[in-house]
């Protein structure tokens, strides 16, 4: 408890004059809990930090994209949870072909690791994706998957929640499970297109925009394909000398008017909302 005393002081209002009485055992028990609570909010916090690699392909098919795109695709999954902090892709697609997960996990300063590898025969895949612990190397589970490309939904959605299972509630588990196209074709054609924008180069770019508005002619109601066209324009502006807003806006929009919890649709509009205040 501390007391203050104010006295009078002629033509300058009040002056502190008065001793200080405090309670030291209840300032230091109170500085002790608080103390206490952020080192189990920040261990808590951490324990929730996971990083997706991108799948490795092993055998002769190497459909390259088909990795990072399923890893793109998880981390999406994965964001829309409140509970959990995932590495964005550009941050582990340097991490194409590693092969020691918990060396990764450690630079990406996570707990979690979720690491995996490819096979595919025509349109058979096999998948084998194992739950890294960081810290002691531990492996939390690991599963393997041998399905027709047609199932690659069901697949993902497995992965997600065996990843993130038992701890959230019904939003989240409703984010969880979502899909944004039931068509396989639409599917692959906007994780090539992805694959090619995270190349960052003009060519890159130009080819995604070709893939995505492939995807969106096969399914218009596809929201992600729109925040693909977007983001390949935002990337070329950085590159080129700035093209007009007018495709990356319309993009953003539609994507947006698809699904409004989509957190790609609205950063790419605010990206070209900022653009056109300059």
């Amino acid at each position: 408890m501390v007391i203050h005393i104010f006295r009078p002081s002629p033509r300058r209002g009040y002056r502190f004059d008065a001793c200080v009485f405090e309670n030291d055992r209840e300032v230091a028990q109170t500085a002790v809990t608080n103390v206490s609570l952020a080192a189990r909010n920040s261990v808590n916090e951490s324990k929730r930090t996971i990083a997706i690699l991108p799948f490795r392909f092993i055998g002769r098919t190497r459909d390259e994209y088909l990795g990072l795109g399923i890893t793109d695709a998880l981390i999406t999954k994965l964001s829309n949870l409140r509970q959990v902090t995932v590495r964005p892709t550009s941050s582990v697609r340097r991490y194409t072909g590693a092969n020691d997960p918990v060396f990764a996990g450690k630079e990406l300063k996570v707990v979690w690791v979720l690491d995996g590898c490819i096979q595919r025969a025509g349109t058979r895949f096999r998948l084998t994706v194992q739950l890294v612990n960081v810290l002691d190397g531990g492996l939390k589970w690991a599963e393997k998957f041998d399905e027709e490309f047609t199932d690659i939904f069901s697949v993902e959605d497995s992965i997600s929640e065996q990843v993130a299972r038992a701890r959230f509630s019904g939003d989240d588990r409703r984010l969880l499970s979502k899909r944004y196209t039931e068509k396989p074709e639409a599917y692959e054609a906007y994780l090539k297109g992805r694959y090619f924008l995270e190349k960052r180069t003009t060519q890159g770019c130009k080819k995604g925009i070709e893939l995505f508005e492939l995807a969106i002619r096969i399914d218009p109601s596809y929201a992600l394909e729109y925040t693909g066209v977007a983001g390949s324009y935002i990337t070329l502006s950085t590159i080129l000398p700035s093209p007009e807003c007018i495709p990356m806006e319309h993009a953003s929009l539609r994507a947006v008017s698809l699904d409004s919890e989509l957190a790609e649709a609205h950063t790419s509009l605010g990206y070209v909302k900022a653009r056109q205040w300059h």
